[in-house]
Parts: structure tokens; sequence; C-alpha cells
């Protein structure tokens, strides 16, 4: 087994990457395809809210 890769039974795929939308030429453009559903968007905001803290205490400094 190679360093870093990790079987394919372990990982958990969230649902959101899982969708296999039609092509938009035969669909068109929706609603749906700008505005993410509500587990994306809070796992979004999760991670916004973090980054934008370890910048702040970087440029801070940990006293």
């Amino acid at each position: 087994m190679t360093a870093g890769i990790l079987p394919v039974g372990d990982v958990k795929i969230p649902s959101y990457l899982l969708q296999n939308p039609q092509a938009i030429s035969t669909r068109g453009l929706r609603v749906e395809d700008f505005v993410p559903n509500a587990e994306t968007l809070q796992l979004t905001t999760q991670v916004w809210e973090s980054y934008l803290n370890q910048i702040y205490v970087f440029l801070r400094g940990r006293s």
C-alpha cells in the first residue's frame, strides 16, 4: 500500500460530490446551479470561518 493513499472502502464521499447533473445545454440553467443546499452552505461557512480565524491569529500574533 502506498503511503498517503487510502483504500476506497475507508473514504466517505459527501453526497454533493456524487451528483451527476444533466448537460446544461439540454436542461438549461437553474437556480440550483448557483445556490448551494443547506448542508453545503454550512460546510462552506465553517471552512471560511476557520480560514479567516487562522489569518487573524497569524496577523495578530500569539501573545
